[in-house]
């Protein structure tokens, strides 16, 4: 038993709990569940750190009364702060309670904001549902199961005549066509959703009975347990129209392309044929639908080495095309399915869509009879102007014929005189050859012989005679080579020649044309190259110009004989160009007749006088065979002036003649 101390004093205590004995005398002073909490404060428990007993058991020995006051006061404080923890519990519980309910609140009108945007969408997109069907291009009909109109949209109205309010409750056999009368507009929308495109076309009837044509698609759709038709009928009639009009042109073309005469190929931007007419067909020896895949460089056109002018090389490939609006005819050579070749003049025109070449339109024809005609038109020419020349080459050749004659008649006739010195001389040098004595008369003969004959005179005479002779054999020789050269068939070939020979051996055989009217003046550029062209052919061009302008000048001398023109001639190497200048002091061109100048027939000189072929063959010449230009200045009353320009070098005519049997590079004087 332990004695504890109560103030001052140590008082021995039944063996019971000391919170117990501490507690004890304030039995019936204290409420039950008070005394109760007392007893079950941790602060008077044996083992309490900083309880009772250190208060109690300390020296100072403090009176239970203080001690027990003090745990009232903690008892107090505890029941407050259990009190106040209470409130708080209860506060927190509110809190958390007013908390739930705003939550709760938040998230219903959260819903319901949610329901009311997405009914609002709803709305809004109703709304641009129905403004599209309004607004919408094509008639928009719904129809119930029974196929009465429902409701239709403002194209409906337009297309048809009608309001909404007139249809609405109709059948709509109102809107088909007489047509299909027959079947029941069920029917229709049925077939019309059993096709696999769901779309037809059909015959509709306006509010004013006048037909169209209608392309109809129907869409079925459910609406609960009722079944809806919506059908879209989109007018077509002009598109029919144009259909027609477009069925109608392709005929049309198709029967233009089979009455062309001239072949028409189209080709791919592969070079593929697309398609043929039937001229290119016959022309070809091709089917048509045989030609149809094949490229056209491999199985129609020639090698350029085998062409002629020019090759399809300015045509192919098509991505190469220049951008010209005037397809350029060009001359070469096409191949037939035997084998055969024959000459064409083509053009090639691209095909563009949205400003892409995809193709091009070959068009060609055969010029075999034309250049054949041709031919015998240049050479009737050539002929023509030879004809006219003719008389002035005779009196060309006459004149140094007449010298040569003269000159040879004086060397005879003193042959004739020496005659007797030569035979003098002979038999003295027969003598001295065979040993014999020479007599005393044989050397007075010839002394004679020699008196008789004017010595001096024929030493100085007769090396002049045989001089002139010559020179005129030399005159002849010329003449007779520059006329052969100027018709020599072997000339009519390109090949590389020295042009400024050509010149002059033209001159040559017209001289006779020019030379009582006028002085021809060579301005020859003698650093010019050798060019690559047919030299009989522009011979023919030199010929027709200087012939032409010598009949200026003789038209405005007007038979004066003391005054002549000038005719100036000159070459010139201008970059990879030729230019040939033939001016002349003549009359000039009227301008009312400048256009007209290189026109087939077409002449200012009296009848009989010229075919007006001249100018006309000049220009084929110079243009379509050599490629090249001429023009015209000209003055009225003061001159002219032809300027020809053509090419020095065709590089791949020269290289492929160069590669044919015995082709040379060397140039030919012509």
């Amino acid at each position: 038993m332990r004695t504890p101390t109560v103030g001052a004093h140590r008082l021995a205590v039944p063996n019971e709990p000391s919170s117990f004995l501490l507690v004890w005398p304030l039995r019936g002073t204290l409420p039950p569940q008070v005394l109760a909490a007392v007893l079950e404060n941790d602060w008077l428990k044996e083992d309490a750190e900083d309880g009772w007993r250190d208060w109690y058991e300390d020296d100072s020995a403090m009176p239970a009364a203080e001690i027990l006051t003090m745990l009232l006061l903690e008892l107090e404080w505890q029941q407050k702060e259990k009190l106040l923890q209470a409130e708080k519990h209860v506060e927190q519980l509110l809190n958390e309670r007013i908390t739930l309910k705003t939550s709760h609140a938040e998230a219903v009108a959260s819903v319901v904001a949610e329901r009311e945007q997405r009914l609002r969408e709803q709305e809004e997109h109703y709304h641009q549902i129905q403004t599209i069907m309004r607004k919408a291009a094509d008639a928009i009909v719904t129809l119930n199961e029974s196929g009465t109109i429902q409701s239709i949209n403002e194209a409906a109205e337009e297309i048809f005549g009608f309001r909404e309010n007139e249809l609405v409750g109709q059948p709509v056999d109102v809107l088909l066509g007489c047509d299909h009368r027959e079947a029941s507009s069920l029917e229709v929308l049925c077939q019309a959703l059993k096709s696999e495109r769901q779309v037809c076309e059909i015959q509709g009837q306006r509010k004013d009975g006048t037909a169209i044509e209608l392309e109809l698609s129907v869409s079925e759709v459910s609406l609960g347990q009722e079944r809806r038709y919506i059908v879209i009928f989109r007018d077509i009639t002009i598109r029919k129209r144009l259909e027609e009009q477009q069925r109608r042109l392709h005929l049309m073309n198709q029967m233009i392309l089979n009455a062309a005469g001239d072949g028409i190929v189209g080709v791919d931007h592969e070079g593929r044929i697309t398609f043929v007419n039937p001229a290119a067909s016959r022309m070809l020896g091709w089917e048509c639908d045989e030609l149809l895949g094949r490229s056209f460089r491999e199985t129609v056109h020639q090698p350029v080495a085998q062409a002629g002018n020019h090759g399809m090389r300015d045509f192919f490939p098509v991505k190469g095309l220049p951008h010209s609006a005037t397809p350029a005819l060009t001359q070469t050579v096409f191949r037939r399915r035997d084998g055969s070749t024959f000459p064409v003049e083509c053009s090639s025109q691209p095909i563009r869509e949205d400003e892409r070449i995809t193709g091009q339109v070959i068009t060609f024809r055969d010029i075999s009879e034309r250049q054949m005609l041709e031919a015998k038109l240049r050479q009737a020419q050539k002929m023509e102007s030879i004809g006219q020349l003719a008389a002035g080459i005779a009196h060309e050749i006459n004149t140094p014929t007449q010298y040569i004659g003269d000159n040879i008649c004086f060397v005879l006739e003193a042959w004739k005189e020496l005659d007797p010195i030569f035979q003098g001389c002979l038999e003295i040098r027969r003598r001295l050859l065979s040993e014999e004595a020479i007599q005393e008369e044989h050397l007075a003969a010839l002394y004679d012989a020699i008196r008789e004959v004017d010595l001096d005179y024929l030493y100085e005479d007769v090396p002049r005679a045989l001089n002139e002779a010559m020179e005129g054999v030399r005159g002849v020789a010329k003449i007779v080579r520059s006329m052969k050269e100027f018709s020599h068939p072997a000339a009519q070939a390109k090949q590389v020649v020295d042009f400024n020979r050509c010149v002059e051996s033209t001159v040559t055989v017209c001289r006779n044309e020019w030379k009582y009217v006028a002085d021809v003046e060579l301005d020859l550029d003698p650093q010019l190259p050798p060019v690559y062209c047919s030299p009989g052919e522009m011979n023919q061009v030199l010929l027709n110009l200087i012939v032409n302008a010598a009949h200026a000048i003789g038209d405005k001398l007007g038979g004066v004989t003391n005054e002549r023109g000038k005719i100036t001639i000159s070459t010139r190497c201008q970059g990879d160009w030729l230019e040939i200048r033939v001016s002349d002091t003549g009359t000039g061109i009227p301008e009312a007749i400048r256009d007209r100048i290189f026109d087939p027939f077409f002449t200012t000189k009296p009848v009989g006088k010229g075919t007006g072929q001249g100018l006309a063959i000049t220009h084929s010449i110079v243009v379509e065979k050599h490629h090249g230009t001429i023009d015209v200045e000209t003055t009225p009353g003061k001159g002219t002036t032809f300027i020809v320009r053509i090419p020095i070098h065709d590089q791949e005519e020269e290289k492929n003649a160069s590669d044919l049997p015995g082709g040379s590079p060397e140039p030919v004087i012509a």
